[in-house]
């Protein structure tokens, strides 16, 4: 038998280790000369004001005038407030301030490609306004309790926009990219009216919006399989309006953050979870009878202070998945006033005093139906809000069992918006609500009706006897009236 050589076996190996080196080295140099040419620079901390980002102001550790020039490629740092200027094409990856401090840097020419990330601590301010990046390869991340206020900026990046914490202000349309935006937490305040458009979103943690005017949010949109909380604090009247597919195996719940603004879902969303509006108003707008706005949402849950208001076209089932219950703890249920729409929704548990408001159709009409509902009210009541009897129909299950008595004492409908009182709730055979006076109503009505009927008799017969014995005698038919 022939024993390998030993010294062939370790050329053997030693060839093999090679070329594995060979291959990954490059890897390996690239990934150490990364961290280790992104070195940590400092901008003077006197507050000054002035100067440019290339010039001798930097220093490390950090000093009171610096004295060194920018290293391409590294990593700044502020600790004190301070303005500066940009250099076009100047190389830089990463940006941070420290707590509670305000920087001011004027945008110049356009940063080049990299991947940045922007680290702006608790009550910090970064103002770097309309600063144009290199369209491939650029991305952001911003992470930390302070704002970033990118203004507008006149390219379209294509590496990403990821917030991670904080607040982000963007005025343009390609402030956060033509890339994906990844929303794992922070603010986004904006205002105009723009048209947001990255190629997808991804949602990884409750957020928030703010800000004024109307801004369009195109794309699809991944909420994953947690509940994500979107609070809704913009004002005057502002919407922001999300026109692409929201999925997820969770639901979405809506909080108001004292604002006056509200959220449109205008896409065929297909998450499975429940949507639940605390405060603000969520609006459905639009939709179809085979892709209605929530098509697969588990229910609808409206807190006090919470409006789901349908807008835009009326039509068979298509703002809600039609077995869908719907959960009214102080809430309101805000049909629209749309003509044609015949909406299908599954039981309705009411766990606070709420309101279904039909928004005074004119013409036309308008139905909402919930399947039976049987269940204790005691305590709460629904109040039905512009009310038109022929116009607007309600509908409780199929049949007459579709709400008890003792629920139907709950129901109240109103002429107005909670004015002019009609009456209590009555059911039909097919589970049609309407309203019925109360009786003490009926009773005042009856004994008004009356007076009136005697107090014209009185006066008829008076005109009668005024008229004197001929005129009396001309009409006989006059005289069979009562004393």
């Amino acid at each position: 038998m022939k024993i390998p050589n030993a010294h062939a076996l370790n050329c053997d190996g030693l060839r093999r280790s090679l070329r594995r080196l060979i291959i990954f080295l490059p890897v390996v140099m690239f990934c150490v000369g990364q961290r280790m040419d992104a070195a940590e620079q400092y901008w003077r901390t006197d507050g000054s004001s002035g100067g440019t980002w290339t010039s001798t102001n930097w220093s490390n550790p950090a000093s009171a005038t610096g004295g060194t020039a920018w290293g391409s490629g590294n990593d700044a740092f502020f600790t004190a407030g301070s303005t500066l200027t940009f250099v076009t094409s100047t190389l830089f990856r990463n940006v941070t301030l420290s707590d509670g401090i305000a920087v001011t840097i004027t945008a110049a020419g356009t940063a080049s490609a990299g991947a940045h990330i922007y680290d702006i601590r608790t009550g910090s301010s970064l103002t770097w306004q309309s600063q144009n990046f290199t369209a491939n390869g650029t991305s952001f991340t911003k992470n930390g309790q302070g704002t970033w206020n990118i203004g507008a900026i006149g390219n379209a990046y294509s590496g990403g926009f990821t917030l991670n914490a904080g607040t982000v202000i963007v005025t343009g349309t390609n402030s956060l990219g033509a890339g994906s935006l990844s929303i794992n937490g922070g603010t986004i305040q904006s205002s105009g009216s723009t048209a947001f458009a990255p190629t997808s979103i991804t949602v990884g943690g409750d957020f928030a919006l703010s800000g004024t005017g109307d801004d369009t949010w195109n794309g699809n949109v991944d909420i994953g399989s947690a509940t994500r909380t979107i609070t809704n604090g913009t004002s005057s009247n502002a919407t922001r309006t999300f026109t692409g597919t929201i999925s997820g195996a969770a639901g979405l719940t809506f909080e108001g953050g004292g604002g006056s603004g509200a959220v449109v879902l205008s896409g065929s969303n297909n998450y499975l979870g429940v949507t639940t509006v605390n405060e603000g108003v969520v609006k459905l707008d639009g939709g179809t009878t085979a892709d209605p706005i929530l098509k697969n949402t588990g229910g609808v849950v409206l807190t006090t202070g919470g409006t789901l208001l349908f807008s835009g076209a009326g039509d068979t089932n298509n703002k809600l998945h039609t077995a869908a219950t719907m959960t009214l703890g102080g809430g309101t249920l805000n049909t629209g006033g749309l003509n044609g729409l015949d909406q299908t929704v599954g039981a309705l548990t009411l766990t606070a005093s709420s309101v279904i408001d039909f928004a005074a159709l004119v013409s036309g009409s308008q139905t909402l139906r919930f399947a039976a509902s049987n269940a204790d009210w005691t305590g709460r009541t629904l109040s039905i809000w512009n009310w038109t009897a022929g116009i607007d129909h309600l509908f409780f299950g199929t049949s007459a069992s579709g709400l008890d008595a003792s629920q139907l004492a709950q129901v109240s409908f109103y002429g107005g918006s909670g004015t002019g009182f009609l009456g209590t709730g009555a059911i039909a055979s097919d589970g049609q609500l309407s309203a019925i006076p109360e009786p003490s109503t009926v009773g005042a009505l009856v004994a008004l009706a009356g007076l009136i009927c005697w107090r014209e008799r009185r006066r008829l017969r008076g005109m009668m006897l005024a008229c004197g014995p001929t005129q009396w005698e001309a009409a006989p038919e006059m005289n069979r009236l009562p004393s």
